[in-house]
């Protein structure tokens, strides 16, 4: 039986829920994770969410929250090295303990890394994408403040299909 949203239809499977012939999950594939570094006197903090090679899934980046506290700017960036620190995985959020494949990275360094995709200037705000920035295996997401010495926290929502 179809579970109608406004205008969305989600039609439950067997092995995910179909949108419009879309996987948008796999049963257990939507997780939750984030990481928070300090203020580093030095260096721009940077965040990624990151898919290791031979995951055998593709990652969906749905959702993100960011705050810099009052730096105005959070670059948005493909890179596709692994950051230095692995905060770990992310968290099912059913709640039954299942971990992602995925990985959250986060690293403090002089300079600023990958393809720019995008810049938030209110970085306080929650960002929800259209469309998902898919990321394939061994490739990543960073998001790096603009600044050095700003604390950088960010939260991540994502599927793996």
């Amino acid at each position: 039986m179809p579970l109608s949203l406004g205008s969305t239809s989600w039609i439950p499977s067997g092995n995910g829920t179909i949108r419009n012939n879309d996987i948008t999950s796999v049963d257990n594939g939507v997780f939750i994770g984030y990481c928070d570094l300090a203020a580093s006197g030095s260096y721009p903090n940077k965040a990624q969410l990151f898919n290791p090679a031979a995951s055998g899934v593709t990652v969906l980046l749905d959702s993100f929250w960011g705050t810099l506290g009052v730096a105005p700017y959070i670059g948005i960036v493909r890179y596709d090295v692994q950051l230095t620190t692995d905060v770990g995985t992310g968290e099912d959020i059913n709640g039954n303990g299942n971990a992602s494949l995925a990985h959250i990275r986060e690293q403090q360094s002089a300079g600023h890394l990958g393809s720019p995709i995008s810049y938030i200037y209110d970085p306080l705000s929650l960002g929800t994408m259209t469309y998902p920035i898919a990321i394939a295996e061994g490739c990543g997401i960073a998001f790096q403040s603009e600044q050095a010495n700003y604390a950088l926290q960010m939260t991540f929502i994502w599927r793996e299909i």
